[in-house]
């Protein structure tokens, strides 16, 4: 037995949100590392936006629409953004 969920913008934009602020907390943190650093929160951002694209992909079957697109385009630059920023930071130290 097969249920569907229905997309309900809110989570979506909610996540977006989220984001959004974990963004602003690491680019903070990148340019000005003085007490207090709230930039470690940020490392959280590829967790979020992994739920957020998948509750995305899952629950928006076949809509095609331009704002969902966006969303996941910010939704992969949520995931991989930090992970480029831990890279950087792991050359730099070696």
């Amino acid at each position: 037995m097969k249920t569907t969920v229905r997309f309900n913008k809110w989570i979506s934009i909610t996540l977006l949100t989220v984001n959004l602020l974990l963004l602003l907390l690491l680019v903070e943190e990148l340019i000005d590392a003085t007490e207090p650093n709230y930039g470690v929160w940020s490392f959280l951002m590829p967790v979020f936006g992994w739920i957020s694209f998948y509750y995305i992909r899952i629950t928006s079957k076949g809509k095609v629409h331009v704002s969902l697109k966006i969303m996941q385009g910010l939704n992969v630059f949520f995931i991989v953004f930090p992970l480029i920023i831990i890279g950087w930071i792991i050359i730099l130290m070696v």
